[in-house]
């Protein structure tokens, strides 16, 4: 072997020595270094998706809270069927509480509505017009589960301090507990 072959052999035995080094070492680290940074942005995205389902949870908890609120400030629930004969005794008792002569509270037909049993009544009532003013206020506060759907004032005199003597009639939907319970 002459000695130009014999470097020329040793240089492709170096040439090839160093392609296996660099392809049993450097490429074996360098594609550890991108899967590295591949679940790095993977672990990126992770979190991101992380911090918006907090924020999801954050914020329905806030409207949880927000309806939670809502429903204690609406006050009691609609009453069952079975209660309606105390009903119609408060409706008429918190009538006569503000100063009104409750003379008919008449009982229509219940029928199921959507969200609850619905039992038409009708108040005919004596009194001053700050009288139905208070009672329709007490009706608004204290049993917000009856509706009124209409009124109907017909002026009858003057009382001596020159208030509005009225005969009303109303025209009220009770809203029952659905399925007949609370």
């Amino acid at each position: 072997m002459t000695g130009s072959r014999f470097i020329a052999m040793v240089l492709v035995v170096c040439t090839a020595a160093t392609a296996a080094a660099v392809m049993l070492g450097v490429m074996p680290a360098l594609e550890a270094r991108r899967a590295q940074r591949e679940a790095g942005d993977a672990e990126a995205a992770v979190r991101a998706s992380l911090d918006a389902a907090k924020a999801d949870v954050a914020s329905t908890s806030a409207e949880l809270a927000s309806v939670r609120a809502i429903i204690d400030q609406a006050g009691p629930g609609p009453k069952p069927i079975e209660q309606l004969n105390e009903e119609v005794g408060r409706l008429v008792e918190l009538g006569r509480d503000a100063g009104l002569a409750v003379d008919r509270m008449d009982v229509g037909s219940a029928r199921d509505g959507e969200f609850a049993t619905e039992v038409p009544l009708t108040a005919r009532c004596r009194g001053s017009a700050a009288a139905v003013g208070r009672w329709l206020e007490s009706l608004h506060r204290d049993v917000p589960y009856v509706a009124v759907n209409s009124v109907r004032l017909t002026a009858t005199g003057r009382e001596d301090d020159g208030n509005s003597i009225v005969q009303l009639e109303a025209s009220l939907v009770w809203r029952a507990a659905p399925g007949g319970g609370a």
